[in-house]
């Protein structure tokens, strides 16, 4: 009785949830509507939630020729003419298919967060430099009071 209670619940789920063109048409709707990146961290989550929106439109069962040269083009015109030029560079034909758009952005994602890494490190140098320098700036100064004494 359990089993048949848990079927029939699943089943008004799937009525009330489960209708696909609804479900294909918020996913489509949440990539029209992904904001447009303009940092590292604002890159990685529009890359993430292309991926989530694309991953589950193809667990739908819609396959990415029937959108995937409408999403290229709704994709691109939201990046930067300064990340749309690097990704070019290093993929000429990522605006070719909507799969070789995807390696592109993850590859230029990967890129950006180890290159993020090395400024970090670079960052706390500096930080270090500015620290060390009203220090070395005092005992200049100090150095000089002594002199002049």
């Amino acid at each position: 009785m359990t089993l048949q209670k848990y079927e029939k619940a699943i089943q008004i789920l799937k009525e009330r949830f489960g209708r696909k063109q609804i479900l294909m048409n918020a996913h489509m709707e949440s990539l029209y509507n992904i904001s447009a990146p303009s940092t590292n961290k604002s890159i990685a989550k529009f890359y993430d939630n292309c991926e989530s929106n694309i991953r589950a439109l193809e667990n739908l069962g819609v396959q990415t020729h029937s959108y995937g040269s409408l999403l290229n083009l709704i994709v691109l015109k939201k990046l930067t003419e300064q990340i749309r030029s690097t990704i070019f560079r290093a993929h000429p034909a990522a605006d070719c298919s909507l799969n070789d758009l995807r390696t592109a952005l993850r590859q230029e994602l990967e890129t950006r967060e180890k290159g993020h890494l090395i400024s970090e490190h670079d960052d706390t140098l500096i930080e270090t430099d500015d620290f060390l320098a009203p220090a070395a700036y005092a005992l200049f100064t100090n150095t000089l009071q002594h002199k002049r004494q």
